[in-house]
């Protein structure tokens, strides 16, 4: 149990969960638009770390962990 609510640090893996569903959702419940550039280039660096040929679609639990980790990377950018 936390005593000091004021000193309390969320992680950043819930920084990034709440921040994800902060942003509005397309019809698929996706959040990021993986056709603009700078997402389509992290989403292409996350593909080579988790070895998915470029080749492969990615499922929406790919995708969804993909969005999860490029909010933790800018999170933890700034």
């Amino acid at each position: 149990m936390i005593r000091d609510f004021m000193s309390f640090q969320p992680p950043p893996e819930l920084l990034a969960k709440m921040e994800l569903d902060r942003l509005p959702a397309d019809k698929r419940g996706f959040r990021l638009d993986v056709n603009f550039p700078p997402i389509r280039e992290a989403l292409e660096e996350w593909r080579r770390e988790q070895k998915i040929p470029l080749s492969d679609p990615l499922s929406d639990n790919q995708r969804r962990d993909f969005e999860l980790w490029y909010i933790r990377k800018k999170i933890t950018e700034s």
